[in-house]
């Protein structure tokens, strides 16, 4: 008996430590991930909607054959392909904008990944697991969307202000109004 709890609390803190360390250690290579890959994106979006049609392709391409090779970042996967590919629907289905399909998309990608995660927990854990172990996970999970979130606006400006004005394409619907780049 006293050795289970041992192990339960040994194996308890080895995770913990591990967890701490992976999310100090990835939050910066998170950052610059998400900085370029937001760069890249809103280049697409904002510029050429032809890149914008592209990029989402290979996405959700390439992440339906990492999916089966890296099952265990199933949110992320899951978010980035549901995004893309809504990004892809509204943009060739319902017509709207590349700038309007990109944020309901995001939003609605992530809502559901979100609602999918939490179902995935509550049905393949157990209630002490759930509450004892998963705020880490949680903390974890903020820090990274943290990450996301001011890749993307960090992006978003410098794509906007210090760019050239001749990269603007005549035919793009988004450009900013009232906004000249430098």
């Amino acid at each position: 008996m006293l050795l289970s709890h041992f192990n339960s609390y040994f194996s308890f803190s080895i995770s913990l430590f591990l967890s701490f360390f992976y999310i100090h250690s990835s939050f910066f290579f998170f950052s610059i991930f998400f900085f370029l890959f937001f760069f890249l994106h809103v280049l697409s979006f904002v510029y050429i909607p032809f890149l914008f049609l592209l990029f989402h392709f290979l996405v959700v391409v390439v992440l339906v054959l990492l999916f089966f090779f890296f099952f265990f970042f199933f949110f992320f996967f899951f978010f980035f392909f549901l995004h893309s590919l809504l990004s892809l629907l509204l943009f060739l289905i319902f017509l709207l904008p590349p700038t309007l399909s990109f944020f309901l998309s995001f939003f609605l990608s992530f809502f559901l990944s979100f609602l999918l995660l939490l179902l995935l927990f509550f049905f393949y854990s157990s209630f002490y697991t759930f509450f004892l172990f998963y705020p880490f996970f949680f903390f974890f999970f903020f820090l990274h969307f943290l990450s996301f979130v001011l890749s993307f606006l960090l992006s978003f400006f410098l794509s906007f202000f210090f760019l050239p004005s001749s990269l603007y394409s005549p035919t793009t619907d988004v450009a900013p109004k009232g906004i000249t780049p430098i």
